[in-house]
């Protein structure tokens, strides 16, 4: 009766560990698998411009998006008014903007479908001290030639990531 026990208790502790090896191969697969695509995906976009030697016109996705707001938050001082101009609408983008930027208070203006006129207006509504522009669309070119108080203080790239200081003038 004892063995018998003992044969149960074996077979029951031998079928729990070859279940988590099976299980651990199972989710070691599976994230291999979505590197994978993850890295196909990105091939197929961004392939002839890394094989040419093009690596600002490529894009490395979330992480290098992270090494820029860490740059933005060398750039600008904290406790003040910070705005995003962001294309269209940020679900995931925004809490990692304000987590990076903390203590700084960051305002995203949404420019899809606003002319420069509006986007300024928003600007000036919250009392934005910095502007962020990721990537300057067609309604966002030469922003510091259209509106004077605006400052260029520093870009990431050569066509990406612009700082503009917002200087308010003072009437006396």
């Amino acid at each position: 009766m004892k063995k018998l026990q003992h044969l149960k208790i074996v077979n029951l502790r031998n079928f729990l560990v070859i279940s988590f090896l099976i299980l651990m191969i199972m989710s070691s697969l599976s994230q291999i698998k979505n590197e994978v695509f993850t890295i196909s995906y990105l091939w197929k976009s961004h392939g002839e411009k890394i094989v040419q030697g093009n690596l600002d016109k490529t894009c490395a996705g979330f992480e290098n998006f992270d090494y820029f707001l860490w740059w933005c938050d060398e750039k600008i001082p904290a406790y003040k008014n910070v705005a995003i101009l962001y294309p269209r609408e940020t679900q995931y983008i925004y809490p990692r903007t304000a987590y990076v930027l903390y203590p700084r208070n960051v305002i995203t203006i949404k420019t899809e479908e606003k002319s420069l006129d509006e986007i300024y207006e928003e600007i000036t509504d919250n009392s934005v001290n910095y502007l962020i522009v990721l990537k300057p669309l067609e309604n966002l070119k030469n922003l510091e030639n259209n509106f004077k108080n605006l400052k260029l203080i520093d870009r990431y790239k050569d066509k990406t990531g612009f700082i503009y200081k917002v200087e308010y003038i003072v009437k006396d």
